[in-house]
């Protein structure tokens, strides 16, 4: 269940703003073209970067979490995303450390997704099959297919959301009918009701940093923000 999150982690658009909603009645169609097009474009410039620079990535993982910062981090709502799998009621509660605190290990989490699946790459191309806006304006399913070369078409979706002239950002991705939000939010919110929200934060910190100081140690990269 895994690669399909870090499948929507590798492939989500890096543009800084996935079209502006229009005045016209047909706005909604013209803004899920124009996500379309957007999506299409930057899925394909991330792709041919993976393609030419895969080695690289495999051996410096410095250079990949670069990668992640063009192409991803920018364009992740990592707070919506930690608000969903917590509660919206249950996050309003916490204090701006415990939130800020919670939220970067969240992050770093999804880093580490992004790192662990990097050896599935194998040339796989993507598309956007279609996308999806709600009545407002302010939420998107995109649905992109993966093609591999020996293996049935696979389709996942993202979860994109925009608060007024805000940029498109994701929050979720779903597989199969299953998002990652629905997965993980039990076991998040078993820890907070039985432990603590600092039980949870340092749950996500110890498995992050066991798997960057084990992956750090080939390489020599002590003291960089990974390692």
């Amino acid at each position: 269940m895994r690669i399909w999150l870090v499948i929507f982690l590798f492939f989500l658009c890096s543009s800084n703003n996935f079209g502006q909603i229009h005045a016209e009645e047909d706005w909604k169609d013209d803004e899920a073209s124009q996500l379309q097009l957007e999506f299409g474009k930057n899925l394909r410039s991330i792709s041919k970067d993976l393609a030419a620079n895969y080695s690289e990535y495999i051996a410096n993982p410095k250079a990949f979490d670069t990668f992640i910062n063009i192409h991803i981090a920018k364009l992740w709502d990592v707070q919506s995303t930690t608000r969903a799998l917590l509660g919206k009621s249950f996050f309003k509660k916490l204090s701006k450390y415990e939130k800020d605190g919670l939220v970067s290990e969240v992050e770093k989490t999804w880093r580490r997704y992004a790192h662990e699946a990097l050896k599935y790459y194998d040339g796989q191309s993507f598309a956007v099959s279609d996308v999806v806006i709600n009545k407002t304006g302010t939420r998107a399913w995109v649905k992109i297919v993966m093609e591999a070369k020996f293996l049935p078409d696979i389709y996942f979706d993202i979860l994109i959301k925009r608060d007024e002239d805000e940029p498109w950002r994701a929050v979720d991705a779903r597989f199969r009918g299953i998002t990652y939000v629905s997965i993980k939010k039990h076991q998040f919110r078993e820890i907070v009701e039985t432990e603590s929200i600092l039980a949870l934060e340092n749950h996500l910190s110890k498995n992050n940093e066991d798997y960057f100081s084990e992956m750090c140690k080939p390489i020599n990269l002590k003291g960089t923000p990974l390692c």
